[in-house]
Formats: C-alpha cells, sequence, structure tokens
C-alpha cells in the first residue's frame, strides 16, 4: 500500500486538486460523496492479470480474479440505510436503469443462481461524450435517481450504494468501458492485459486520485465493546455498543481490509490510570483476507474512566498504519 500511495501522491504532486464538481478538472470525478478512509474504503481494483492469477494495477493483490472494475465498500449494512450517495464520475447521457432488486448480501455459492442475468443487482449506465460508459452496481433498492435518457451532469447523484445483486458485502461497484472492453481508470489499459506498476494514464482526476489515495486504509472500524464482536453482525448491524462499565467484560476489537500472509495486527489498551492493561501482536496470517475481524480482551469488567485502543497492521517487519481512539467508559 505504501508504494502504491507513493505512485498517486507522485501524481497529485503534478496537478494542483480542485474540488469534486469543478468544470475545469480533466479526468473523472469522484464516485462517491463520503469520507474517504472514515465512512467509505477501497476494497478491490480490477484485476490485471488476464489469466488465472491476480494482478491489481499496481502488481499488487487487492483485486480478485476476474474483476473487471473498482469496489468502494461501506462497512455495513446500516450505512445503506443511511444513503450514501453514488455520484456521476462525468457528464453523459443515462442509457440503462435497474432500481427493483433487494439488499441481500450473498452469503455463498448456492444463491448465485439467484442473480443470473442481475449480477449487477440495482444500478445504472452513463454514456459519456468522450466514448467512455461508466456502470454503477449493486445501488440500494429504490435509491435510483434517474432514468433512461436523462442527462447526468458529473457530480449527480445517481443513486446510492447498496447490497443487490451479486453483492457479497454493500458497496458500489464501477465499471468503466470503451466499447465493449473494460477499462481499468487507474492506468487507463483494458482489464486483463497486465500491469506494471506505474500509473501514467490515469483517467481519473485530481480529485478522485486523492479521494482513493485516502479510501486505501487497511483498518475500516475498531473500537471497545463489552462482548467480543461476531463477523456476520458487524456486516449487517455495524460496530457493536460501546464498553460500559457494568460489562463483564473488556474487549478491544479490529475490522480489517486487504490483509496478505503473513501480515500481523498489533493491539494496546491502555488504562485509564495510564498502565498497558493488553499488548500483543497476533501470528502470522496463513494466507490474505480481503475483510477480516480480529479481537483482544479480558473478562473482567473495566474500571470507569478514559481508556485508549491502539490498533495496527505490522507487514514485512514494518507497521505500515495504526489508529487510536479514546474510549470513556461510564
Amino acid at each position: 500500500m505504501l508504494r502504491r500511495k507513493a505512485m498517486v501522491a507522485g501524481i497529485l504532486a503534478l496537478v494542483e486538486a480542485a474540488s469534486p464538481g469543478a468544470a475545469e478538472e480533466k479526468g473523472l470525478g469522484v464516485p462517491l460523496d463520503c469520507i474517504p478512509g472514515e465512512t467509505c474504503f477501497l476494497q478491490q481494483y480490477a484485476d490485471m492479470d488476464g489469466g488465472q492469477g491476480i494482478a491489481d494495477p499496481f502488481c499488487g493483490d487487492v483485486a480478485y480474479d476476474g474483476h473487471g472494475g473498482t469496489d468502494v465498500r461501506v462497512s455495513s449494512m446500516l450505512d445503506v440505510e443511511a444513503f450514501v450517495p453514488v455520484l456521476a464520475v462525468a457528464e453523459g447521457t443515462v442509457v440503462a436503469t435497474r432500481d427493483r432488486e433487494p439488499d441481500a448480501p450473498v452469503r455463498d455459492e448456492s444463491e448465485w443462481p439467484l442473480h443470473k442475468g442481475k449480477e449487477c443487482g440495482n444500478g445504472a449506465i452513463v454514456d459519456h461524450r468522450d466514448g467512455l460508459k461508466s456502470q454503477y452496481c449493486h445501488l440500494r433498492k429504490g435509491s435510483v435517481r434517474v432514468a433512461r435518457g436523462d442527462k447526468a451532469a458529473r457530480g449527480a447523484v445517481i443513486g446510492a450504494v447498496g447490497a443487490s445483486g451479486m453483492a457479497a458485502f454493500p458497496h458500489l461497484h464501477l465499471t468503466i468501458r470503451r466499447g465493449d472492453q473494460d477499462i481499468d481508470p487507474f492506468s487507463g489499459k483494458p482489464v486483463g492485459t497486465g500491469c506494471n506498476g506505474v500509473v501514467r494514464d490515469s483517467l481519473w482526476s485530481a480529485s478522485a486520485q486523492d479521494f482513493f489515495q485516502q479510501a486505501d486504509v487497511h483498518v475500516m472500524a475498531f473500537g471497545m465493546a463489552g462482548r467480543p464482536p461476531d463477523y456476520k453482525s458487524l456486516m449487517t448491524d455495524g460496530p457493536p455498543p460501546n464498553l460500559t462499565a457494568r460489562d463483564r467484560a473488556t474487549i478491544g476489537w479490529g475490522w480489517f481490509l486487504n490483509l496478505r500472509k503473513g501480515d500481523r495486527l498489533q493491539f494496546k489498551i491502555t488504562a485509564p490510570d495510564g498502565s498497558t492493561y493488553i499488548e500483543t501482536e497476533t501470528k502470522p496470517l496463513g494466507h490474505r483476507k480481503a475483510a477480516y475481524m480480529q479481537f483482544v480482551g479480558r473478562g473482567r469488567s473495566p474500571e470507569p474512566g478514559d481508556w485508549t485502543l491502539e490498533v495496527g497492521l505490522k507487514r514485512d517487519g514494518e507497521v505500515v498504519e495504526t489508529k487510536s481512539r479514546m474510549v470513556a467508559v461510564r
């Protein structure tokens, strides 16, 4: 991730950032109205490997085999209810929409046939002047704000993030096409034609590049609770209730994205008196994980006061991301 962010930062240094809707800004605009890295997160890029392997546009593994677009997620179905707007990335004409599919994350392969022919779920396709088309998938049922034939301005609300169609988690799947060919907007190359780790022909505007740089984090959510979180509940209901002095356990938890084999997760819990309550580092992960939850704790009630939780990711012996939070326990 550090190498990818350095590449993007180099591009941004050459272009003065403008607001997402600025008419004079060149390139595709920001696709979501959210706070990148806080309320929305980069989950997957297109797979640039033409075979059975995986390669994202930066020659990393933030993709899955055959993935043709860019996925930006929200953390849970609770966020879907909040209406996170999906925005048109460029001016164009709406050529297709769908808005009747339910929001029901796919649990396993047995449910795939239910979405045959409607894998995109609810969404829209916008035809742009420069020969490109943009397709917005998995939108929330009843959220689509455009109709076929409408003129959509850059930054116009298309709908809201959902989990319709073949979606295992709530997110926007954005596909950019030229003719019948999917195009990776980060490299400007057709999907499946290989990566070289260097971004030179990005289709994104400066503000969109900045958006994705900020959205590309590993710690999606974290906190302290009185019981161990359940992964399925996290995705449906969001984070568990905050820790209180009445709880019988003191738990620190973290929800992580795009972990690699060998990664280690770090947790440190500091008590109100400044003493270290827990400080630990997990064993190396046995394989890559697109999304992963981990928790640590003790089966005892917390003392009232201000606790601090720090979580981090250690990769190849180097700490690449840390986040901390003060939790008021009453």
